[in-house]
């Protein structure tokens, strides 16, 4: 069923055009055609209702927000045999790790080809330098799957930065032997609020599941 003109909030959109973008990178048998044209994701986005103009507006935004890249080509008209550009646009790495879990061949930013695994048979360095204790790797993903949605969503700004501050709080303990329960428990209390918010509930139940044995609930 198609939604309606206008019901459909900037970060709806933004959420459809990321989904679209990775899930014809999952289908597609070349490199070169890992990414999408304008004209495809105008074809896509169309099916809802939306304009041109949001369309473009909020492509524009991903973009600026460093989610999504731009790659041009040059293709070859057959007819005229002269070459003119054009622009496919794919998933960045940030946004890769809004739909896939953090990996340990993530070279990324700071600690760009560094990587370094069972330091001493117990902490592992994450993409983007982060240290955590080999035993928390799964809630790690998680957190950090958290942390990309929230981003991603319609909540406010100001809340936004909250829930990202607790979740870093939380990650911080999972680097240590011993992590300090009772700071890990006062940040969750904040996060788990989010439950009230749409589409969290089953992401913050996963969570749960692995904190839970950490905390000895």
């Amino acid at each position: 069923m198609r939604k309606k003109k206008n019901l459909l909030t900037p970060d709806e959109v933004r959420d459809i055009i990321l989904r679209f973008l990775y899930e014809k990178r999952k289908k597609v048998r070349s490199l070169e055609k890992i990414g999408a044209t304008i004209g495809e994701i105008k074809k896509e986005l169309k099916k809802y209702g939306l304009k041109e103009s949001e369309i473009v507006s909020n492509l524009d935004f991903l973009i600026k927000n460093g989610l999504v890249l731009e790659r041009k080509e040059k293709i070859k008209l057959p007819k005229k045999g002269i070459e003119v550009p054009r622009v496919r646009y794919e998933l960045s790495n940030t946004a890769l790790h809004y739909f896939e879990s953090p990996s340990k061949f993530d070279f990324t930013e700071k600690f760009s080809g560094l990587i370094f695994e069972n330091i001493k048979d117990s902490v592992i360095v994450v993409g983007h330098g982060n240290i955590v204790q080999n035993r928390f790797q799964e809630v790690y993903g998680c957190l950090e799957e958290l942390k990309f949605k929230i981003l991603l969503s319609n909540i406010s700004e100001d809340r936004k930065a909250d829930y990202l501050a607790d979740i870093e709080t939380i990650k911080s303990q999972l680097a240590r032997k011993t992590p300090d329960k009772d700071i890990i428990k006062r940040a969750w209390e904040r996060i788990k609020k989010l439950s009230t918010a749409e589409g969290f509930i089953q992401l913050l139940d996963r969570v749960w599941k692995f904190l839970k044995p950490l905390l000895g609930v």
